[in-house]
């Protein structure tokens, strides 16, 4: 009787194991100590760099087959790069340099909405990144990158069990390796050997730390330099973080290890005569809109209703036309995805954007008019800049409707890089401060705000504030500025090697003096 023949189904071997493996490993270890207890200390800039020298390396190990692409018969019209050796492109030069600035935005002001927005657009330019380097996305439109996007975050999910399975797939794979390499098993040996001890040593050095205090104090000074992250502090936040460093970045190597996106579900191009029903309606309504616009209130020919002041009569559309302008951005990109192209349409499509810069000039004339009595906040000027934004965008957009063959995302992904960037370093809490000092009485609310802003504006308040006054008019503003003095002293109180902020930095000296 002959035996019984079982049919093993082996996870087959990772080639990149080494780099994927060892390289999460110590990116892990560098998001922990920059990121711990740390949102925008000059340590941000270098895990941004950390991260795009990682990418980079792991894209120029990662050598894909020819057939990974053409043996994918699942995809559509996103196509990935197998065979492309130039690493560097125009795009991603761009992509990388603008990382690294907004990265130094993070760390040059103390403002957490510039902050939060920074952070935002460093993610997203980093998934823009990685699609781009990945597959050939010139003729992607706005919506394919949506979806790329989603699909790629998401889909990364499914390989969290993969860390565990490459491991034991490249183990069994070196045990059998004949007996003559041994010098390549011993390397082998001490490879995996190091890659445990990186793992376990975290958390084992924590937990004797936490033991005993002899121990703990033999590593205080070198803990120290990483501002406080001491053997006995918070270790569970400090593994979470660890493993979440880890897993994102092995999970994503991996989702980027196999270029299989999908795009989204394509549509037949419609009838463009349903398009320019609906955009003729539209037309006509967005075309009367903007006569009054001009008469009423760039003119000032006409009458306004009772009760209205110009700046109530500005204050009143603002917000709603700032989204007509974004419900118009949108409706223009999906005509041109959906329906087939058309003179007419094209002509209309023109015209809805046409309408939309006169909204976009009607939304910034009456926010310079409500600014004119009230001064500037934060919003108000944030506002503003989000109003050249869309501009930008529609001068894209209309150039989209006559050259199809535009490339609008990377048009987009400049424009909104380099504007964030000239508005980030621009310090806006430190205008707003001058414009409000310099336009506003002394009981005016717009003084009261200034004490909300970020340390950004401490050139301006502790310079025009009075610090003690016998004057009764300085007294309030004497008041304001104890009550941002405060908050500085608590907000500059730590500034290590890894928390350091240009911004609190220089306000702490301000203090100082």
């Amino acid at each position: 009787m002959e035996p019984v023949k079982t049919n093993e189904t082996t996870t087959p071997v990772n080639p990149l194991f080494p780099v994927m493996g060892i390289g999460s490993l110590l990116y892990a270890l560098l998001y922990t100590i920059c990121l711990y207890h740390n949102p925008s200390g000059i340590s941000y800039p270098f895990y941004i760099g950390g991260t795009c020298l990682f990418f980079c390396f792991f894209r120029m190990k990662s050598s894909l087959a020819d057939s990974s692409c053409a043996g994918n018969v699942a995809m559509q019209s996103i196509s990935c790069k197998g065979n492309y050796n130039r690493i560097l492109t125009p795009m991603t030069i761009f992509d990388l340099s603008s990382l690294m600035l907004l990265a130094l935005s993070v760390c040059f002001t103390d403002s957490s909405y510039l902050i939060l927005l920074g952070k935002t657009l460093i993610f997203f330019l980093l998934l823009h990144l990685f699609l781009c380097s990945f597959y050939e996305d010139r003729h992607w439109d706005i919506f394919t990158y949506v979806w790329a996007m989603i699909k790629t975050v998401f889909s990364s999910l499914a390989f969290l069990a993969r860390p565990f399975t490459d491991l034991t797939a490249y183990v069994k794979s070196r045990r059998n390796i004949q007996t003559s390499h041994t010098d390549n098993r011993r390397v082998l040996s001490i490879v995996i050997g190091l890659t445990v001890a990186l793992l376990a040593l975290p958390v084992i050095l924590l937990l004797l730390g936490s033991a005993d205090a002899v121990f703990a104090n033999l590593f205080q000074d070198a803990w120290n330099v990483f501002e406080g992250i001491m053997i006995h502090g918070d270790i569970l936040t400090i593994l979470v973080m660890f493993l979440f460093g880890f897993f994102l970045s092995y999970c994503l190597l991996c989702r980027l290890q196999t270029p299989n996106l999908k795009e989204a579900p394509s549509c037949q191009k419609e009838d463009p005569v349903i398009a320019i029903t609906f955009t003729s309606i539209f037309s006509v309504i967005y075309v009367l809109f903007c006569v009054i616009q001009i008469v009423y209130l760039f003119a000032g020919l006409g009458t306004l209703p009772e009760n209205y002041t110009y700046a109530s009569y500005a204050r009143a559309g603002f917000f709603q036309l700032v989204f007509v302008c974004l419900i118009n951005l949108v409706s223009v990109l999906l005509c041109i995805r959906l329906f087939r192209p058309h003179r007419i349409l094209q002509l209309l499509l023109s015209v809805v954007s046409l309408c939309t810069f006169v909204m976009i000039a009607s939304s910034a004339y009456r926010m310079l008019l409500y600014i004119s009595v009230y001064h500037l906040t934060v919003l108000r000027v944030f506002v503003l800049w989000s109003l050249l934004v869309i501009s930008f965008l529609m001068v894209g957009t209309l150039i989209l409707i006559y050259k199809p063959d535009f490339p609008f995302v990377r048009y987009g992904i400049i424009v909104v890089t380099v504007l964030f960037l000239l508005y980030s370093f621009s310090r806006p809490d430190y205008r707003i401060a001058r414009y409000n000092i310099s336009h506003a009485a002394k009981d005016d609310y717009a003084l009261t705000y200034l004490c909300q802003l970020s340390a950004d504006a401490a050139p301006v308040i502790l310079e025009e504030f009075p610090e003690e006054s016998d004057d009764p008019d300085d007294y309030y503003l004497s008041n304001l500025r104890q009550e941002y003095v405060d908050y500085l002293s608590d907000c500059t109180s730590d500034l290590s090697i890894r928390s350091f902020n240009f911004s609190r930095w220089k306000a702490k000296k301000l203090l100082g003096n």
